[in-house]
């Protein structure tokens, strides 16, 4: 009984998660974190908050 519920369980979770799935594409190369972020929240309407001065001597990302 318990490994059923535990399999149903997981049945559950996994057809969740696909309903929240989001495609997106992003090609960066040598751009700062901050352009990076609004890339990502322009595509997929989430809002990134994080500390300017913290991003300010982070190394450039490449994105593919």
């Amino acid at each position: 009984m318990k490994i059923t519920a535990i399999f149903v369980f997981a049945a559950i979770m996994q057809v969740q998660a696909s309903g929240y799935a989001q495609n997106i594409t992003l090609t960066l190369k040598n751009a700062p974190l901050q352009k990076a972020f609004a890339e990502i929240g322009k595509q997929s309407g989430y809002q990134f908050f994080f500390n300017e001065r913290l991003l300010k001597n982070a190394r450039l990302v490449s994105l593919e």
